[in-house]
C-alpha cells in the first residue's frame, strides 16, 4: 500500500482556480481587437471622385410639351488615398440636376458587382454617359443665365463595401 502526501502545491486544474482564466482571456481578445480596428479605421479615407471632362453635347427643352433631351458625358476619376487599405466600391450612381430637379442618372457600379481598388490607385471611367429624355416643369425659362451658361449639378454618391460607409460628392458644372 502507498501513501501519498499532500506537498502544499495547489493543483492548477481546480474549477475555483481557472473561474480567472476566462475573464482575463476575453479582456485581451477584446482589446487586441479594438487595436487592430482603431488601426485599421482611424486613418481610412473614403474614396476621392473628380471629373476631369464634361461634354454637354445635347441639352434642348420643348416648353410645349415640357420634355428635356440631354446627352452629357463625363470622365471621372476615382482613387483610393489610402496607403495601406484597399476599398469595394458597388450601388455607385451619378445624377444630373438642372434647377434642382434630376433629370438624368447613370449606374458607374451595380449592386450585384463590385468594384476593387488597391491602395494609392487611380481608375478613370471614360464617357459616363447620361443621356435621354425626360418630360420635366421647371420653375423658371430653360435658358442659359446672365453668363450665357447652362449650370448642371452632377452628384456621385457610392457605397464603400468593407467599411460599410455611404458617401456622395457634388460637383457644379457650367457649359456654354
Amino acid at each position: 500500500m502507498s501513501t501519498t502526501k499532500n506537498s502544499g502545491i495547489p493543483n492548477p486544474c481546480r474549477p475555483k482556480d481557472l473561474i480567472w482564466v476566462v475573464p482575463l482571456f476575453l479582456i485581451c481578445g477584446i482589446g487586441t481587437f479594438t487595436v487592430i480596428w482603431i488601426k485599421g479605421h482611424l486613418g481610412y479615407k473614403d474614396p476621392e471622385f473628380s471629373i476631369n471632362g464634361a461634354y454637354l453635347n445635347q441639352f434642348n427643352y420643348t416648353e410645349t410639351n415640357h420634355t428635356l433631351s440631354y446627352n452629357l458625358a463625363l470622365n471621372i476619376t476615382v482613387t483610393n488615398p489610402n496607403k495601406k487599405s484597399h476599398f469595394e466600391l458597388s450601388d455607385t450612381q451619378v445624377s444630373a440636376y438642372y434647377q434642382n430637379e434630376r433629370f438624368g442618372l447613370v449606374i458607374l457600379i451595380d449592386r450585384q458587382t463590385s468594384f476593387h481598388q488597391g491602395p494609392k490607385n487611380t481608375t478613370i471611367f471614360q464617357n459616363a454617359l447620361i443621356q435621354g429624355w425626360k418630360p420635366l416643369r421647371f420653375k423658371e425659362p430653360v435658358l442659359p443665365n446672365a453668363a450665357h451658361l447652362y449650370s448642371i449639378d452632377v452628384v456621385i454618391a457610392f457605397q464603400e463595401k468593407i467599411s460599410k460607409r455611404f458617401g456622395q460628392v457634388k460637383y457644379n458644372l457650367q457649359f456654354h
